[in-house]
C-alpha cells in the first residue's frame, strides 16, 4: 500500500505509463461547536484538507510536466477557504440562532 502523493507517482507511472489525473479526496471534519474546538483540532483540519492536495499536486507536478501536457490544478485555496468559513458561519448561526446568545 502507497502511504505519500509522493510513493503513488511512481507506482501510477509503471502501472499506467502517464499520469492524466490525480484526485485528493481526504478530508475531516471535528463535529464540535467553535468554542470547544482546540487548536490541535484546528490544525489536524488544515493539515489535511487543505495541505494534502497541495502535496499531491506537487508531487505530480514533475510528471505532468515531463509529459508535455497541460495541466490545470482542481486546488484553489481560496474557495477551500470560504467553504470552511462557510460551514463555521452555519454551526455558528444553529447553536446561537442570530440572537448572540445559545439555543
Amino acid at each position: 500500500m502507497v502511504r505519500s502523493a509522493g510513493g503513488a507517482v511512481p507506482t501510477a507511472l509503471v502501472r499506467f505509463g502517464r499520469i492524466r489525473v490525480a484526485v485528493s479526496c481526504a478530508a475531516i471534519g471535528h463535529t464540535c461547536w467553535l468554542e470547544k474546538l482546540t487548536v490541535q483540532q484546528f490544525d489536524q483540519v488544515i493539515a489535511i484538507n487543505l495541505r494534502g492536495p497541495v502535496l499531491v499536486a506537487k508531487a505530480i507536478w514533475p510528471a505532468i510536466r515531463q509529459q508535455g501536457d497541460a495541466w490545470r490544478g482542481g486546488y484553489n485555496e481560496r474557495k477551500a477557504r470560504r467553504a470552511t468559513i462557510a460551514r463555521r458561519t452555519r454551526r455558528i448561526e444553529a447553536r446561537y440562532g442570530g440572537s448572540g446568545e445559545p439555543g
